[in-house]
């Protein structure tokens, strides 16, 4: 087939590296207070991607004419954050037990930027000469807030409700390419998940 767009595949990179340290902490403060953290250092290299004469026998019967890898030597692997930190506090009401167990929670999380894909470039201008160009290869550094209301047995009845709100912020960003790049020249992202809220 002739113009057929593109498509996917996972395929052994050659060699690669990695290394990192994840820490967890709690800290209970009184009997309804407590703070939580976790932290994740994560370093990636890719050292060693397979060359276009040793992809090219993985072409035979496929109708397209090359495999371009989403990862380059030297650089991190695509999708992994060097750092994330995760904080948390939840605080649960003085109520009297006829009334349940209310608790109201918070979650701060920040995330480095990383590479979603190697094979498109880190942005692209969305008018030409822009000073800032909007994320394309590169998912920038994100900085997300959380909100939750726990209600453990409503007014001493077999019922739980749970009240949630995620990105309170409204944070706009990209957090993958769809690979058109690369096939039609056509800067296009899917962006992360906007303010959302509901009850469970």
């Amino acid at each position: 087939a002739v113009g057929v767009a593109g498509g996917a595949a996972i395929i052994n990179a050659g060699s690669a590296r990695s290394y990192g340290v994840e820490v967890d902490a709690l800290a209970v403060l009184f009997d309804s207070f407590s703070l939580s953290l976790g932290y994740t250092y994560l370093n990636t290299k890719v050292k060693q991607v397979a060359t276009a004469a040793e992809l090219a026998p993985l072409l035979a019967g496929t109708p397209f004419g090359e495999i371009k890898p989403r990862v380059s030597v030297g650089s991190p692997f695509n999708d992994s954050p060097k750092h994330k930190l995760t904080v948390g506090a939840n605080y649960t009401l003085p109520l009297d037990e006829s009334a349940g167990k209310i608790t109201l929670g918070a979650t701060y999380v920040h995330s480095a930027k990383y590479i979603n894909d190697g094979s498109v470039p880190g942005s692209v201008e969305a008018v030409p000469g822009a000073i800032q160009g909007i994320g394309l290869g590169v998912t920038p550094a994100t900085d997300l807030l959380n909100l939750n209301l726990d209600w453990k047995g409503v007014a001493g009845s077999p019922i739980d409700l749970a009240f949630f709100v995620t990105n309170v912020t409204k944070e706009k960003f990209n957090v993958n390419s769809t690979g058109a790049w690369t096939s039609a020249g056509v800067g296009e992202v899917l962006m992360n998940q906007p303010r959302f809220y509901g009850v469970r």
